[in-house]
């Protein structure tokens, strides 16, 4: 029996070793496989080349391949024997320089176009980086999420709890944030490289620029962004001032793509899905809008009730203007004669829990830059709320008897002056 398990043993064993060696081959021969695959449709892409961004976008496919494959370098010198690692990529480099001369490119124009691909190649490597990481960020905030609402929500919640939570929800929007900005930073990348307006373009570099978009997936990844947005929006831990920062990001981003949305139009001058995938965009924009708008008014009206006090209800820029400037009045006002202590008390509990930590530095900007108040709306409410400190804080009686014996004295000093003054000299007698 012994001898039996001993002999199974043995065979298991071997059987694993064979495993692993023909995966192990199995493996080597796909690293091969792609290799050579690449190398061949770098050569056609080489021989086809039109322009001098196709060639600059075959000389960062080259660096590519040589950095992707560069560690496997001796399995692929004994694969590709008589010719090595080394050699293929040299005779890319090679017949690419003779399509170069062919097609007459200006060695420093081609290092300048090459410089803005290798960008748009990192650019675009950041921008799959961010979206796993967001990912992975919104599935720990549902879980979190999802944890305290089973712990009876955050008044149950253990503290350490609701601040973990908190950070992660500020990291991804950060990240939110940071890779909006990096993929319209990805396509400045991508026209810069041919040097003029859209309107300027032949066909065949708008077929660059669309073949350039269509590679890094632009619109793609500008459809996730704002359908991850969208989805930040629903979070349960966000307050008050988190949304003056989300609506600042949502008019930047719609400020950016409506720039860019005419160019690539101009460029998918006849690419049917590419249009409709313009068109799915702009939609999504006005829903994104539309949902920060109603989050925004609905967070702010939530943020003055916390406090304390309560305005009418607004639904616009201009609503909310007419409103607070109305509940400003009334306490300039003050219709029901309250008692100086008490308006002075209700006036700097606005003024310090309020107006100077979440009104003043955060929503009056916020609204301002997302276009819903304007800056001369945002001077106003300043000067009212001014006028309402005024109207508490009235000049004391000391003040004005100080302010007339600094006059007196003023008065005083000049007069002696004037008299001490020395009379001209007479003059000399004849």
């Amino acid at each position: 029996m012994n001898t039996l398990i001993r002999t199974a043993l043995v065979l298991t064993a071997v059987a694993m070793v064979l495993t692993a060696a023909a995966a192990r081959q199995e493996s080597d021969r796909a690293v091969v496989d792609r290799f050579q695959s690449q190398v061949a449709a770098l050569t056609k892409m080489t021989d086809s080349a039109k322009t001098i961004q196709e060639c600059a976008e075959i000389n960062a496919s080259i660096d590519a391949l040589q950095k992707d494959f560069g560690p496997r370098k001796d399995l692929l010198d004994k694969a590709l024997y008589p010719d090595d690692f080394n050699r293929t990529l040299a005779n890319l480099r090679g017949r690419l320089l003779v399509r170069q001369k062919d097609l007459g490119v200006i060695e420093t124009q081609f290092v300048r176009i090459t410089e803005l691909e290798t960008q748009v190649r990192a650019l675009s490597d950041q921008v799959s980086k961010l979206t796993a990481d967001n990912e992975r960020l919104t599935t720990e905030v549902d879980r979190m999420a999802e944890n305290i609402k089973r712990m009876g929500g955050e008044s149950m919640a253990d503290r350490r709890m609701i601040d973990s939570l908190k950070s992660v929800v500020k990291q991804l929007q950060k990240n939110l944030q940071d890779r909006d900005q990096l993929i319209f930073a990805l396509v400045d990348s991508i026209f810069q490289q041919y040097g003029k307006d859209v309107a300027s373009m032949n066909d065949v570099e708008k077929q660059g620029v669309a073949g350039k978009v269509e590679r890094r997936n632009v619109l793609t990844n500008i459809k996730k962004s704002i359908g991850d947005n969208m989805q930040f929006l629903q979070s349960t831990t966000l307050k008050g001032t988190d949304f003056a920062d989300i609506a600042k990001q949502q008019k930047r981003f719609s400020s950016q793509w409506s720039g860019l949305g005419p160019k690539l139009t101009a460029v998918y001058f006849s690419g049917k899905k590419q249009k409709a995938e313009l068109a799915a965009i702009d939609t999504m924009l006005n829903q994104w809008s539309a949902k920060v708008d109603e989050a925004t008014w609905r967070t702010l009206t939530t943020s003055f009730r916390e406090k304390g006090f309560v305005l009418k209800d607004f639904a616009t820029g201009a609503q909310f203007f007419e409103n607070f400037v109305a509940f400003l009045d009334e306490q300039i006002r003050n219709p029901n004669n309250e008692r100086a202590d008490t308006r002075s008390k209700l006036f700097h509990n606005f003024y310090d829990s309020f107006w100077t930590t979440d009104l003043e530095p955060v929503w009056l900007p916020a609204l301002v830059e997302s276009g819903k108040l304007t800056d001369v709306q945002k001077k106003d409410l300043e000067e009212k709320v001014d006028a309402w400190h005024n109207s508490v804080s009235p000049t004391s009686w000391i003040t004005y008897v100080l302010i007339a014996v600094v006059v007196v004295v003023l008065v005083w000093v000049a007069a002696r002056l004037i008299l001490r003054k020395p009379a001209p000299p007479s003059a000399p007698s004849t």
